[in-house]
């Protein structure tokens, strides 16, 4: 499910589900959270053809409380933004729902142009509260509400690009050692910690927020 290498001192974190398209299960989750405890300066995210394409829904329905695992990958996203370590996703493929998610909360995310970027759990009855609560400061209301609203998939890696989410473009070959680059430069930047402890500031309300919101709406897929 999950595989780990070094890169230095660069922890490369990568999604190892292909044929779901790395869509997040419990198992999943933990081991995404159980990788970001490796000891390292910084971590990249990649998931190979596909970066993730949110949450199976097929594994929700078979877990006893799928409210707790919602609250569980949530758990994920916040260590990642609480950690004084760099995150910086590596996006090839689908980032769809909790994989877009996963990326924006990511310190910053380098991507192929033809990445597809989306939000669509509104064609599923949901919400995706973690890219609202945390995804107005990146993308800003318009586009947040839009997306989340209108469950529109396509949005390529060059919009994603020009519109703030991805910070910077690769080729397919060169996209992890992009990644990499930039987790080691970010790592290597002494006063990182306390640029980012500043910018996630506010993060604990939307996240307090976004479990409150989820757990109702998940009667409706199980």
């Amino acid at each position: 499910m999950i595989r780990t290498t070094r890169h230095g001192q660069v922890a490369v974190v990568t999604l190892d589900r292909p044929g779901k398209r790395n869509a997040i299960d419990p198992a999943l989750c933990y081991g995404l959270r159980d990788a970001l405890c490796a000891d390292a300066d910084a971590y990249v995210i990649t998931g190979g053809e596909n970066f993730c394409a949110g949450f199976d829904a097929h594994a929700l329905r078979a877990v006893d409380e799928p409210a707790r695992f919602m609250t569980e990958m949530q758990s994920v996203f916040e260590r990642m933004e609480a950690t004084d370590r760099p995150v910086v996703a590596a996006v090839d493929g689908y980032a769809l729902g909790m994989g877009f998610e996963l990326a924006l909360v990511c310190d910053a995310a380098v991507a192929t142009a033809d990445a597809t970027f989306g939000l669509p759990e509104i064609t599923h009855g949901l919400l995706p509260p973690v890219a609202v609560g945390r995804g107005i400061d990146v993308l800003g209301r318009g586009w947040i509400r839009h997306l989340a609203v209108s469950g529109r998939r396509w949005w390529s890696g060059t919009e994603a690009y020009d519109l703030g989410l991805v910070v910077e473009l690769a080729g397919r070959e060169d996209l992890v050692t992009a990644a990499v680059s930039l987790a080691a430069d970010l790592a290597a930047n002494p006063n990182f910690a306390a640029g980012k402890r500043i910018l996630t500031g506010g993060a604990e309300y939307a996240y307090r927020m976004s479990a409150e919101t989820v757990a109702p709406l998940l009667g409706t897929l199980v």
